[in-house]
């Protein structure tokens, strides 16, 4: 090969390859996949959700009054009612709809930490004796000590926005 051969099949090789990194990088830089909202149908959308809360022309509720045992029925909704009605014969005890909720907000949770750092640390001691017998020796080997540890950082980069839309999906 020539002098000036070398460089012009680096160039050729080195070119493409420096492209495709380039585009590789630019494409870590865009999300994927849908915006995550509330569905326009949903019930928290609907202008009544969003009112004021004002009079609810029942005269049998008075300011600091205890609330009766079916206080959703002052509102004279059926669709509350309705949902009142599924949520306690979905959730038999109030212990279970807390547990929902508490588990709601850990996949939610656990959705966010998919990103941070993980740490991981070992540790350990021990005490140990050779047999002699093992490299034929008959007079008695020491006893020795071994400590060893073992410390580990590692980081998951988010390059096409799958643990951003993972939280995003927890979250709706």
């Amino acid at each position: 090969p020539r002098a000036g051969q070398g460089r012009a099949m680096n160039r050729t090789v080195l070119r493409p390859l420096g492209l495709a990194t380039l585009l590789a990088a630019l494409s870590a830089c865009t999300t994927v996949g849908p915006n995550y909202a509330v569905p326009a149908e949903s019930a928290y959308q609907r202008p009544a959700a969003n009112a004021a809360f004002g009079d609810t022309g029942n005269d049998q509720v008075q300011a600091g009054a205890p609330l009766p045992a079916r206080w959703w029925a002052l509102y004279q909704d059926p669709m509350l009612d309705g949902l009142i009605e599924q949520a306690l014969r979905d959730n038999v005890e109030l212990k279970v709809a807390g547990a929902n909720l508490r588990r709601a907000a850990a996949v939610y949770e656990q959705a966010l930490d998919a990103g941070g750092f993980d740490y991981e640390m070992e540790a350990g001691v021990s005490r140990a004796q050779v047999s002699a017998e093992a490299f034929l020796q008959q007079e008695k080997l020491p006893v020795f000590n071994l400590a060893d540890g073992k410390f580990g950082v590692s980081y998951q980069f988010d390059l096409f926005g799958k643990l951003q839309r993972g939280a995003e999906a927890a979250q709706a």
